[in-house]
């Protein structure tokens, strides 16, 4: 998609502890105003929350991908 994002949104960011010195994204939110198609003004607010988070035990990347396929996606 095509588009051209104007100067002045914001992205708030805010991190929870993950234990020891590791640090997670909790939420991320977005306010954006873009262009789209660059034919349309489109303000834009998105908000993603992370949970149910669980730690994991140390892996090689290649179990890591593998788990992450493995892994149903949430129901909404």
């Amino acid at each position: 998609m095509l588009a051209h994002i104007y100067p002045g949104g914001t992205v708030t960011l805010e991190q929870t502890s993950a234990g020891g010195q590791r640090w997670i994204i909790q939420r991320i939110v977005e306010q954006l105003t873009l262009q789209a198609l660059m034919v349309k003004n489109v303000k834009q607010k998105l908000a993603s929350d992370a949970a149910d988070l669980q730690p994991v035990a140390p892996m090689s990347y290649r179990q890591a991908i593998k788990t992450l396929l493995d892994t149903p996606l949430p129901v909404r």
